[in-house]
């Protein structure tokens, strides 16, 4: 018997059913998991005569990226909402949930750092990084033994893989695979965090505690902890 078919995420889907991708395959990136925004915002609406309470839990979809499936769950979960929001025009519906969610959702952490981290990848300069980070910021005889320059520059990756140098007819193609620096970032939504509390003028050890605060009063476990010595990194 042939294996049945894993349909893959549709792009379109994201607007027509009102889901967002939550996370990517890193080698391939392929969706491999996307959140009902319903869910996110408004939660799932109460049954009539229902003994059950009203959970706030999300749905997650998967393979197969089946139409049918979000259907389903729209209709059994989230019937009003899905009636009025079916009815919109593509212009209404990206505007949809920005408008009619609940102002104490959209003020929330979670709003915006809710669901699995998709990483990303950054390029600084090497000048940036060897002259203004190495040479100027790090002193020969630093005692901070948190806060080394080794550890503080590890977050760089020296060389790129070949084929993302290779970019014919780009005359920059040699200059990205030569001249600059991959930062890969597994946590965005740590290293977003973190600047904003560097921006602020909390200090290397102040910002690695205040985000443990953070995940500790959100309950987002997904927020992770970060010594001095990664914080540094990311300044």
């Amino acid at each position: 018997m042939a294996p049945k078919r894993a349909t893959p995420f549709s792009s379109k889907h994201a607007l027509q059913f009102g889901v967002k991708i939550v996370e990517c395959d890193s080698a391939t990136k392929a969706v491999v998991s996307a959140s009902c925004l319903f869910c996110a915002h408004f939660g799932w609406e109460e049954k009539i005569r229902s003994k059950r309470n009203r959970t706030v839990n999300v749905m997650y979809f998967k393979k197969p990226f089946r139409a049918d499936m979000y259907l389903r769950h729209m209709s059994l979960q989230h019937p009003l909402c899905w009636k009025e929001y079916s009815a919109l025009s593509q212009s209404e519906k990206a505007s949809y949930f920005d408008t009619n969610a609940p102002i104490v959702h959209r003020n929330t952490i979670k709003s915006h750092f809710g669901g699995s981290q998709v990483p990303i990848q950054l390029f600084v300069d090497k000048g940036i990084v060897d002259v203004i980070i190495g040479d100027m910021l790090f002193q020969d005889g630093d005692s901070n033994e948190n806060i080394t320059k080794e550890r503080a520059l590890s977050i760089f990756e020296d060389v790129l893989e070949p084929s993302e140098g290779n970019c014919d007819g780009c005359d920059d193609a040699a200059d990205v695979s030569t001249a600059r620096y991959r930062i890969h970032l597994k946590n965005p939504a740590q290293f977003y965090l973190i600047s904003d509390y560097l921006s602020i003028g909390a200090s290397f050890r102040m910002a690695s505690r205040i985000l443990t605060m953070t995940k500790e009063s959100t309950g987002l476990a997904s927020l992770g902890s970060v010594s001095e010595g990664k914080v540094a990194a990311f300044a």
